[in-house]
């Protein structure tokens, strides 16, 4: 029963959205695309251990890397936009990366204490407001600004959840029929995260390891869509 009404109010509302675009203006109202995200995520690290043996002082080590990672995944992208001018339109939207963006390098290196882990941005998912000018009846070039947030997981520790603000530019190109296809370039500023574990052995040595890293990610999409 939930899903057979969910499904009438989505139908109402690309119904309601049509009407809204009966005009056949093709950068207005509701519209969903589908696409490839490629990325370059690069990384800051830095892990810092704190030795404390049984008998003696406290032995402390940091060390920091840096590592980059490139990678593919598709994207969902769902939007709404208004003409505020004559040839502007301005609205928001919302998109979301299904799929995971792993790394095949370690964060650190450390050859006393081992490596540090390798990382997996996953969950990623953005809400962006953006304003677009429209170049002759099918072309339109835009700019957006977005809060990104993302789950970021240190292999075989634990897991610290990302935040970010994205800058994007953008282009598409739009067919009366109402498809499109879109190409979009980003840059997103991640927060600093944090993990840390301690292990012990039986003669009462403690390690206490933290590692910090704060990501930041250029990434191309590229969506064919359909605006309703």
């Amino acid at each position: 029963m939930h899903t057979t009404r969910l499904l009438v109010l989505t139908a109402c509302t690309l119904a309601s959205g049509a009407a809204l675009a009966a005009d056949n203006d093709p950068f207005t109202g509701p519209a969903i695309a589908v696409g490839i995200s490629m990325a370059q995520l690069d990384h800051k690290a830095t892990r810092k251990n704190e030795y404390t043996p049984s008998v003696g002082p406290v032995i402390t080590n940091t060390t920091s890397d840096s590592a980059s990672q490139h990678t593919a995944v598709p994207i969902l992208d769902f939007s709404w936009t208004e003409r505020i001018a004559p040839t502007w339109v301005a609205g928001a939207g919302i998109n979301l990366e299904p799929g995971k963006r792993s790394s095949t390098d370690y964060l650190t290196k450390d050859n006393t204490y081992g490596q540090g882990p390798k990382f997996t941005l996953s969950q990623h998912t953005a809400v962006y407001a953006l304003a677009g000018k429209q170049l002759g009846d099918n072309w339109l070039l835009f700019g957006k600004l977005g809060y990104h947030q993302a789950k970021g997981q240190f292999e075989g520790w634990s897991s610290g959840k990302l935040r970010g603000i994205g800058l994007g530019a953008g282009a598409t190109r739009a067919w009366k029929s109402g498809w499109q296809l879109r190409m979009e370039g980003e840059y997103i500023g991640f927060n600093q995260t944090q993990v840390g574990k301690a292990t012990a052995n039986s003669l009462g040595n403690t390690l206490t390891s933290t590692i910090s890293n704060k990501p930041r990610m250029w990434r191309m999409n590229v969506m064919a869509g359909y605006n309703f």
